[in-house]
């Protein structure tokens, strides 16, 4: 099947709206001149019934020339990504389109979950069908991100580096850097073997949440600084990784009461990390007392 490339696009004035074709490359000269000027015409690119013929006209174009017609159109700030209603302009362009997909950012609560420190999330992205179920992020996802590449234009002695450009590129999760630094998972690592009560993934305890606990332990890879949310991210890459998992340990009180407690413990592959000279001993302490506990896994 013969390759063919159409280009669409809209003139710079507000008022003359939707605007003819740029190109439609293959077949002869004379088709291309009768298929642009099937084409073309002039609307309101917000009206319905104008959207609705032009997309008409491109279906009739595809099934011509048996081809695929992709249009690229703007979103509207502030809606969310990941609906069709986000498209601007009329709604003729989503609801007669066969497949409508968009640019969703990586948001920094979800970046640990493909291994990234939050502070690198906004240059992280993925594609997703908006007329399509959803899946939340995960690393079977076809990721890309945008780079900063210097090109060879420098004119020393004024110019002494190139100009830097962005570009897309695609993104494999555990692959492509950056990371989480090894010595920043070594230090979460060690808060959570060390903490005393045991840590617990759970944000409802104000006492054992893991997250504050580990922003402290790497806030001097932070420049000082971390918040509860790169202490968040950092627990869900630990998690992800195999690193940590919950256990219940059930707490023995005075009086034979017992409470049961979720708490986060290094597994085999988190300890060979930190190295046994920083892997604190098995024994779980109550707020109030040091009580008998039994660890089981879930």
């Amino acid at each position: 099947m013969q390759r063919h490339c159409l280009t669409y696009h809209r003139r710079e004035r507000a008022d003359e709206g939707i605007a003819g074709p740029g190109r439609v490359d293959g077949g002869d000269a004379g088709s291309r001149r009768a298929e642009t000027a099937a084409i073309g015409g002039e609307g309101d690119s917000n009206d319905n019934s104008a959207a609705a013929l032009l997309m008409g006209q491109f279906v009739t174009l595809a099934a011509k020339r048996s081809i695929a017609v992709m249009i690229a159109h703007h979103a509207a700030k502030g809606r969310d990504p990941k609906s069709a209603e986000s498209a601007m302009g009329a709604t003729s362009f989503v609801n007669l389109s066969r497949i409508v997909s968009n640019i969703e950012p990586l948001a920094e609560n979800d970046a640990g979950l493909l291994g990234l420190p939050p502070w690198e999330a906004k240059s992280v992205f993925r594609v997703l069908g908006t007329k399509q179920n959803f899946n939340p992020p995960n690393t079977d996802d076809r990721w890309y991100r945008i780079s900063a590449v210097e090109i060879q234009n420098q004119q020393p002695p004024i110019y002494v580096n190139g100009d830097k450009v962005a570009v897309v590129e695609v993104f494999q999760p555990g692959t492509s850097g950056p990371v989480l630094p090894h010595q920043l998972i070594h230090d979460a690592l060690v808060a959570v073997d060390l903490a005393s009560p045991p840590l617990t993934p759970a944000s409802q305890s104000k006492t054992r949440y893991a997250a504050p606990v580990i922003a402290r332990a790497i806030a001097h890879h932070r420049g000082g600084c971390a918040s509860d949310a790169d202490g968040k991210a950092v627990l869900d890459h630990l998690t992800s990784a195999g690193l940590v998992h919950v256990m219940s340990a059930k707490m023995r009180r005075a009086g034979g009461r017992s409470d049961d407690l979720k708490c986060l413990v290094l597994t085999p592959a988190g300890k060979a990390v930190i190295g046994p000279a920083n892997q604190a001993p098995v024994i779980l302490h109550s707020p109030r007392r040091v009580p008998q506990c039994q660890l089981r896994g879930l």
